[in-house]
């Protein structure tokens, strides 16, 4: 009896022992994986802020991008606003401020008297210079301003543009086109019309042309505009600035360029001059 006690005693410690065991080893295993998950956790921390900066700087190099590119439009904003306003003031001074001064000049003779002929030829004098002052300013007008149609279609557009500069400017005109569509944006089609209108006022004022035309033709994906005329021509270095070829075809390409368009000279002197310019049309969508 007193044997069989102890063996059970010793039974109990045994059984203890391994529960003891078995509960540090779960405490062990309890404590691994905490320590495993904090550990996960500061990498998941780790990885996010490195990502966040990542993003940030990102951000930073796009926003400086995006301000650079901002600054430079502006500055070529500003610069074009120069340009046309010098083009109207020189417009304004040589065109019609000279004719209202000789209107002027003229008007002050008479009163020293004269003759009753005399007064006639200057009365006349002033009348055809009033004329030209009212032909300058209108002339201006149409240049700051372009008409544009769309239901009339950009051929009828450009014929009506060159029939009227053709006739202000006292040389004469061909115009022809073919029959393909020739759909444009208004954007396009308004620098398209800018272009040819200003081309041919520079084969009015700078030429001598006895003849120009204008040919429109459909090419694929865009539209393609010759200008040509049989005047004194000039060496297309001159293109480079804009004092020697009127407005300044510089000025013409950069803005055909902005529409995704260009401009191709061929002139020499007294060779004539052609300018064939490329717009951009309308894709159908599929």
């Amino acid at each position: 009896m007193g044997r069989a006690a102890a063996n059970q005693a010793a039974a109990n410690q045994a059984a203890a022992n391994q529960a003891a065991a078995a509960r540090n080893t779960g405490k062990s295993a309890t404590a691994g994986q905490s320590a495993r998950s904090r550990a996960a956790g500061d990498d998941e921390v780790s990885s996010s802020t490195v990502e966040s900066a990542s993003c940030d700087s990102t951000h930073a190099v796009e926003l400086a991008a995006y301000r650079t590119a901002l600054s430079a439009m502006a500055l070529k904003l500003s610069r074009a606003v120069d340009d046309e306003r010098t083009r109207i003031a020189r417009g304004l001074h040589d065109d019609l401020g000279q004719t209202l001064v000789a209107a002027q000049l003229r008007l002050a003779e008479l009163k020293r008297g004269g003759t009753e002929r005399e007064i006639r030829s200057i009365i006349q004098h002033v009348n055809d210079l009033v004329g030209e002052a009212v032909s300058s300013s209108r002339s201006l007008t149409f240049e700051l301003m372009t008409p544009l149609m769309p239901e009339l279609g950009i051929e009828n557009e450009l014929r009506h543009i060159t029939a009227r500069i053709a006739k202000r400017h006292d040389f004469g005109f061909r115009f022809e086109c073919d029959a393909l569509p020739k759909p444009m944006g208004r954007e396009e089609a308004e620098t398209l019309l800018r272009a040819v209108r200003e081309l041919l006022i520079n084969v009015g004022k700078h030429a001598r042309a006895d003849t120009a035309s204008v040919t429109i033709i459909g090419r694929g994906a865009k539209a393609e505009v010759s200008v040509r005329d049989d005047g004194i021509g000039f060496a297309t270095e001159q293109e480079r600035e804009p004092h020697a070829t009127g407005f300044g075809l510089l000025i013409i390409r950069e803005r055909l360029r902005e529409v995704g368009g260009d401009m191709v000279i061929d002139s020499s002197p007294g060779a004539g001059t052609e300018v064939v310019l490329t717009i951009p049309l309308l894709q159908e969508q599929t």
